[in-house]
C-alpha cells in the first residue's frame, strides 16, 4: 500500500534528530494513522515515558506525482567525498 500522508513532528533542543530545524517525518498509508501518530506522541510524550513532548505536529498529504531530486556526487558533503 502506497503512503498517502506524513506526519511532521517539532521536537525541543533536548531531542536532536540531526537537522535543523529539529524534525522528524514519517511517512503513513492514511491521513487516519499519522493523526494518530501526532494524537500518541502529543498525549504521552516520545518513547511514552511522558517526560519529551513535540513542540509542535502537523499532518500533511504526500503528492503523489512529486519524485526525489537525483542524488549526485556534488551533494555529499566534503569530508565524505573524494575526487
Amino acid at each position: 500500500m502506497k503512503n498517502t500522508h506524513r506526519s511532521i513532528i517539532l521536537w525541543p533542543e533536548s531531542v536532536s534528530c540531526g537537522v535543523s530545524p529539529n524534525v522528524s517525518i514519517d511517512e503513513h498509508h492514511s491521513e487516519r494513522a499519522a493523526k494518530h501518530v501526532c494524537g500518541q506522541l502529543e498525549r504521552f510524550g516520545l518513547g511514552r515515558e511522558g517526560k519529551v513532548f513535540p513542540i509542535s505536529t502537523r499532518v500533511e498529504p504526500i503528492d503523489p506525482n512529486y519524485e526525489e531530486p537525483k542524488k549526485s556526487l556534488f551533494d555529499i558533503p566534503y569530508p565524505y567525498r573524494t575526487r
